[in-house]
C-alpha cells in the first residue's frame, strides 16, 4: 500500500498572534489577582475569572499557577534588563548610584504590580522556582556590571554575599514602597538609604 502523505501541523502566524494576545491578557489578569490577594491565595479559578476567559481556555495556556509566575517574571526580567544596563560599571559614584535608583524606582512605579509582587513573595519560606529563578538572573544583570556582585555570586557562602543579599533586600523593599505611595519625604528616605548601602557594598565598605 502506498503510504498517504500528510501535511505537517504550523502555527499560522495569526494563530500565534491571538495565543500570545491571549497568554498576555491572562497574565495582566493575574498580576491583578496577585496584586490584591497575594500570591500564595487565589486560585487558577479566580484567575481565570478575572480576566474573563473559560477556565478550560486558562488550562490551555498555562497547566499551573506557578506557570503563570514564570511568565510574569520573565517578562519583568526582560525589561529590568534594560534599566540594569543603565548602572555606570563598574565602579560607579555615590552620586551616580543615587541617579540610577531614582531611574529604577520610576521603573518599579511604572510595573507596581510586579515589582510587589516580587518583592512581598521573596519572603516566602518556599519559593516558588521561578522567584529562585528570578534573584539569580538578576544577581547575574548586576554582576556583568558591578564586579562587586560577581564575586558575591562566585562565592555564595561569604561574607560578600551576605551584604549583597541585604543590599538588594533594602533596596527591594524601598522600590516597592515608593511604587505603593508614590514620592514622598519617607519613600525619598528610604530611596536614600537603599543608596547609600547599595554604594557601601558596590565600594567594600563593610
Amino acid at each position: 500500500m502506498t503510504a498517504i502523505a500528510t501535511k505537517p501541523t504550523s502555527v499560522t502566524p495569526l494563530r500565534e498572534a491571538r495565543r500570545d494576545f491571549t497568554r498576555s491578557h491572562i497574565c495582566n489578569a493575574a498580576k491583578e489577582v496577585f496584586f490584591v490577594h497575594g500570591y500564595a491565595a487565589p486560585t487558577m479559578e479566580q484567575i481565570a475569572q478575572a480576566a474573563g476567559i473559560r477556565r478550560s481556555t486558562l488550562y490551555t495556556h498555562f497547566r499551573e499557577k506557578e506557570e503563570i509566575l514564570a511568565a510574569i517574571t520573565s517578562e519583568y526580567t526582560a525589561r529590568l534588563r534594560e534599566v540594569v544596563a543603565q548602572i555606570p560599571g563598574p565602579s560607579p559614584s555615590r552620586d551616580e548610584i543615587g541617579i540610577w535608583i531614582g531611574t529604577f524606582a520610576h521603573f518599579a512605579r511604572e510595573q507596581q504590580a510586579p515589582t510587589e509582587l516580587l518583592v512581598t513573595t521573596s519572603s516566602m519560606a518556599h519559593l516558588p522556582e521561578p522567584l529562585k529563578q528570578f534573584g539569580t538572573d538578576f544577581l547575574e544583570m548586576l554582576a556583568e556590571r558591578v564586579p562587586a556582585f560577581r564575586r558575591a555570586l562566585d562565592n555564595p557562602v561569604s561574607i560578600e554575599h551576605a551584604w549583597a543579599m541585604a543590599t538588594l533586600r533594602e533596596l527591594g523593599w524601598a522600590l516597592c514602597f515608593h511604587a505603593q505611595q508614590g514620592e514622598n519625604e519617607d519613600t525619598v528616605n528610604r530611596l536614600g538609604v537603599a543608596a547609600a548601602l547599595f554604594g557601601r557594598f558596590v565600594h567594600g565598605e563593610y
